[in-house]
């Protein structure tokens, strides 16, 4: 089994078969109430505000450390700006950086990422969107869970949803229960 899975939904049939391919048993699960991104782009700088708006304690992490303290200053709320390389604080760590970017950072952190739960928000688009830029049957969330440690989860999310779109705020017009 691939280390790479969705999280549990709303409206999730347990009946479903092969149920515990896919989500960790319930004794494993806790609640992650603080989130570190890695990124400084406009998805992170979205997705840490409505995280901050949900409540959630967030840590922004980037290469540049001045502009790392910006942004989390102009986040303001919980936010706190991270060291790169570092050990994320949050249980949950959001991978917002190209594709291109994505294995050198996580091989960069390494062990550090061991039991964290890491979203991909990246796409393996080619820069001129003629291709993909990974090898065929596999993805980019899979690649990344081959490059992690054992005890994380890669979760692919917000891949397809626009920065501008998340930074307006309210509802994206989702429903998950049906």
């Amino acid at each position: 089994m691939t280390r790479c899975s969705t999280s549990p939904v709303s409206g999730f049939d347990s009946r479903a078969q092969n149920q515990s391919e896919f989500y960790p048993a319930p004794e494993s699960r806790h609640t992650i109430s603080s989130i570190s991104i890695i990124g400084l782009g406009n998805m992170a700088r979205a997705l840490a505000d409505r995280a901050l708006a949900g409540g959630n304690a967030v840590e922004i992490i980037g290469r540049d450390p001045a502009k790392t303290k910006e942004v989390a200053a102009a986040l303001g709320g919980a936010a706190t700006a991270g060291t790169f390389g570092t050990t994320p604080a949050g249980d949950l760590v959001i991978l917002a950086v190209p594709y291109a970017s994505a294995l050198p950072v996580v091989a960069q952190y390494g062990d550090a990422l061991a039991g964290k739960v890491i979203i991909d928000i990246s796409n393996t688009s080619s820069a001129d969107v003629t291709g993909l830029v990974i090898p065929d049957g596999t993805s980019g969330a899979q690649e990344i869970a081959k490059a992690v440690p054992a005890s994380a989860y890669v979760v692919k999310a917000f891949n397809t949803v626009f920065g501008h779109i998340l930074a307006q705020g309210g509802s994206l017009g989702v429903n998950l229960s049906d």
